[in-house]
């Protein structure tokens, strides 16, 4: 497993891992209009300063220059909004996780299967999934080390060590690398616009059939070889195949 130390911040590489990441997934699945990216200068609605009482780093709130998708759409937020609100909104429950200001959520977490807190540190050049289950953790992506190491090597303090270590932990391109092989596998399974559902979660019979239907319906129109997938066609007959599953 290789060593945090290996790894490093940068804000352009990641902004391009983010937009490298929804091209990935418009060739997919997605719509390209839920690609929203940034006007020149960033957006408007994010102030330069940061939001009242978000209490990140420079790097932890310079978003300006991110594409967003319906993931979590900060820039539609007023200047004025709370920023304690915001990391509520973006962040784990603060009595499972103390997050530093340096570690920035870019998810809405509810319920995990659905919606997993993910989170960007700009100090160690990572991203953790909060609570990842160990089979998307296993895969072959290495992740970026052991956090009960990092509090043994004095990297992080205790507190920090516990939802760390409860969390997949990767370098931010190897993260998303790790997301698009898992969506080539169709491990991750788009059942409809802005709903993908993956092989691990708990479902009735019926959906797991539906599922496996739907998986099916990807391979017949060519995926994952781009050259030969038709995404129009096999959008409009997974919509179909919902419609009389009766699948809202």
């Amino acid at each position: 497993m290789p060593g945090v130390e290996g790894i490093s911040y940068s804000r352009d590489a990641t902004v391009a891992a983010f937009r490298d990441y929804y091209s990935f997934l418009v060739s997919m699945y997605l719509d390209p209009s839920a690609v929203q990216e940034p006007p020149e200068g960033g957006w408007p609605t994010i102030p330069l300063n940061g939001w009242p009482n978000f209490d990140k780093t420079d790097e932890g709130w310079d978003v300006h220059a991110a594409p967003y998708t319906v993931i979590a759409e900060w820039h539609i937020m007023d200047e004025d909004a709370d920023g304690e609100g915001l990391k509520e909104w973006t962040e784990p429950d603060p009595d499972e996780a103390t997050i530093p200001a340096h570690i920035v959520g870019f998810t809405v977490p509810n319920d995990r299967s659905l919606a997993p807190a993910m989170l960007l540190d700009t100090e160690f050049g990572v991203i953790y999934w909060y609570e990842c289950i160990g089979d998307i953790g296993s895969s072959v992506f290495e992740q970026a080390g052991d956090a009960y190491g990092w509090w043994d090597d004095g990297l992080i303090t205790e507190d920090q060590a516990g939802w760390r270590g409860n969390s997949g932990i990767w370098a931010i391109e190897t993260f998303f690398e790790m997301l698009k092989e898992h969506f080539r596998k169709l491990d991750f399974v788009p059942m409809k616009p802005y709903e993908v559902t993956d092989v691990w979660v708990g479902q009735s019979d019926y959906m797991k059939e539906t599922r496996a239907l739907v998986q099916n319906i990807y391979r017949k129109h060519g995926w994952p070889e781009l050259a030969r997938f038709n995404k129009q066609e096999c959008a409009a007959e997974v919509k179909t195949l919902l419609d009389e599953r009766g699948v809202a």
